[in-house]
């Protein structure tokens, strides 16, 4: 019985070989971390700040709690939560403003 091989608009691109002079495991990744950082930074820069502000009441509120004061611990955890919402909102508008966006540049298939 003869095994039952795909044609040739059938073969997926994981069947076809690999580039002259390039081998399955020599993977080169398009970017680093300190240009995907900038990237993300560049088309949302509300987010870092939200980080930045939620980072900064921590640290201060934690301090001031170790320190005993209960007041001003009390409100840079209530600065965090604000921060902590801020880059929510951030994330959630940003994604909806890439995913509008996008949507316009794409033209409508088969209309």
């Amino acid at each position: 019985m003869s095994p039952i091989l795909p044609r040739n608009d059938e073969v997926s691109e994981f069947a076809t070989p690999p580039p002259e002079g390039k081998r399955f495991f020599d993977y080169e990744p398009e970017e680093g971390l300190k240009e995907k950082i900038i990237q993300k930074t560049k088309q949302n820069p509300a987010v870092p700040f939200g980080i930045g502000l939620t980072t900064y009441a921590l640290c201060h509120g934690l301090w001031q709690m170790k320190l005993g004061d209960a007041v001003k611990s009390q409100k840079y955890m209530r600065l965090r939560l604000v921060g902590q919402g801020f880059t929510i909102c951030a994330i959630l508008c940003g994604g909806l403003y890439t995913s509008f966006k996008t949507r316009k540049e794409k033209p409508a298939k088969g209309i």
